[in-house]
């Protein structure tokens, strides 16, 4: 997750191209600036058409799972209430670390303390 200024395809495409690894399959809906992420990145790319259907029919494409993250960080920003915007980056960061590392409690005190010592090694 990244915020970004612009949704535009100058703004988003060296995103995509900075983070996503080479030979991934990507699936969005038909935003415009999408369009050339197979012709510029190199990348295989799928689309969904939302004015039709959620899930496309015939090849199942779909963005259901990106939409759900989403809406799950939106929700835990809900909760803490006055999310300043100029740390949403901050928090967003967090929040996919503990998605990947700090689903429990001491899951995640005990992971932050490996990822510490392993940028500052003894």
């Amino acid at each position: 997750m990244e915020t970004v200024d612009k949704r535009d395809a100058a703004t988003l495409l060296p995103i995509i191209q900075r983070v996503v690894k080479p030979g991934t399959i990507i699936h969005s809906d038909q935003w415009k600036a999408y369009h050339n992420i197979s012709s510029r990145l190199q990348l295989s790319h799928g689309t969904v058409n939302h004015s039709l259907n959620f899930v496309d029919p015939a090849t199942g494409i779909h963005t259901q799972a990106i939409e759900s993250y989403w809406a799950k960080a939106k929700q835990k920003f809900k909760e803490m209430k006055d999310v300043s915007s100029h740390l949403l980056p901050s928090y967003l960061d967090e929040r996919m670390w503990r998605d990947r590392w700090g689903t429990t409690g001491d899951n995640a005190f005990t992971n932050i303390l490996i990822h510490i010592s392993e940028q500052y090694p003894v």
